[in-house]
């Protein structure tokens, strides 16, 4: 039986991790936000919980004296505020590794983005570019990977957040052309992958997990509602106007996680290179009209009642 401690597990890849571990495994769930990890504790009932805040020192370091294994899943993915990524996504890290060096972890996963190679340059790419050096520089055996936009059941962050902000609107407004390639990442397959690294242990190495699929924005949102069956409309509207809508929003509801950094990076322009991870880690990438398929409908798509953005 193997120890294996999963940080942010609260979050879109954790959810849907956990239930996939051996049971015979002890599985011990970090993160900060309570409901979050309510959510999980009622779906895995078998699985420790442990809520705490990673970039502050605390009990929950204790678990780490006796762990094999440690996929680190904790991320600050929108803020206005530098602090938040450097909380969350630096010094957290930090504290993370640390332990990890400290009681010599047999290896250690660590979720990076592939936003690391784009040509954005705002606080979530820089953080998580510090992130991944935190980890490359530590004495820790790691494998790092770095998956493009994600979704399935649990996720508060992309597309399932964007669909369930137009829920109760008749129409769903588009930025600009809409017409911005994605790469969407079935998140069962990214945590397919996480398993397998585990168990192959491929010591410093970092891997593009990146969709195979390049699919616009807008035709990933028709998609969604094509396989949900919803007749909603899609309204283009201009980069300009879409700008000062998230600017008035913002003032309105100064705790929204939508911000102009994230419009900015969605109509930046990246393609992500694609290796070959579905042979390297022996993982059959699922098609995007075949993963929404398999999760529409579901209780927990896009997200469960009670489920919120407050990163892990």
């Amino acid at each position: 039986m193997s120890r294996i401690i999963v940080t942010g597990a609260g979050g879109e890849v954790g959810q849907n991790l956990i239930p996939l571990f051996s049971r015979k495994d002890e599985i011990i769930a970090i993160d900060k936000n309570k409901g979050n990890l309510s959510i999980l504790k009622r779906l895995n009932p078998y699985v420790k919980t442990i809520c705490a805040d990673l970039a502050e020192q605390g009990d929950w370091s204790r678990c780490f004296s006796k762990a094999d294994y440690v996929v680190s899943l904790h991320a600050q993915i929108s803020t206005a505020r530098w602090s938040a990524y450097e909380r969350n996504n630096i010094i957290a890290t930090r504290n993370v590794v640390s332990l990890c060096e400290k009681h010599k972890i047999k290896h250690l996963v660590y979720a990076s983005s592939s936003v690391v190679a784009s040509v954005a340059d705002d606080g979530y790419t820089r953080s998580k570019r510090k992130a991944e050096q935190i980890v490359m520089k530590s004495s820790v055996p790691y494998t790092i990977l770095r998956p493009t936009l994600m979704y399935g059941c649990f996720d508060v962050k992309h597309l399932g957040y964007l669909i369930s902000f137009f829920e109760k609107s008749p129409i769903f407004l588009m930025p600009g052309s809409g017409n911005y390639i994605r790469q969407p990442l079935f998140v069962v397959d990214f945590c397919r992958v996480i398993l397998s690294a585990l168990k192959m242990a491929p010591k410093g190495k970092a891997y593009d997990i990146s969709g195979f699929e390049k699919i616009t924005l807008i035709d990933c949102i028709r998609t969604i509602y094509k396989e949900t069956g919803s007749r909603k409309a899609i309204v283009r509207l201009p980069l300009p106007v879409f700008y000062m809508l998230i600017r008035m929003y913002k003032f309105l509801n100064p705790e929204s996680r939508i911000i102009p950094d994230q419009l900015r990076a969605l109509t930046a322009g990246d393609v992500f290179r694609v290796i070959r991870w579905d042979r390297i880690f022996s993982v059959q990438p699922t098609p995007f009209s075949e993963g929404i398929k398999q999760v529409a409908g579901s209780e927990c798509y896009p997200f469960p009642k009670g489920m919120t953005r407050l990163e892990s």
